[in-house]
């Protein structure tokens, strides 16, 4: 069974504070926006954030497959009558 939207959202929320937290810390030891990347802590970071946006875009996937199968059997049995 996947995981739902509610935890996958929350573990977004957490992961981008991870990220905003140690992006603060590079920030505060002088580093440049641009050198983020060089980071390996905030690489990882950002890794965790695009993956956990991937299983939500694909959460909405499945949802939206699944609304547009009830509309089609509702537009089907509509038909029968």
């Amino acid at each position: 069974m996947g995981t739902s939207r509610a935890v996958l959202e929350r573990q977004l929320a957490q992961a981008k504070a991870g990220l905003e937290s140690w992006a603060e810390k590079l920030a505060s030891r002088g580093v440049a926006e641009s050198d983020y990347d060089r980071d390996p802590r905030w690489r990882a970071l950002n890794a965790d954030c695009r993956a956990v946006a991937t299983r939500i875009r694909a959460v909405a996937a499945v949802e939206q497959r699944e609304a547009e199968a009830v509309q089609r059997k509702a537009a089907a049995s509509g038909d029968d009558a």
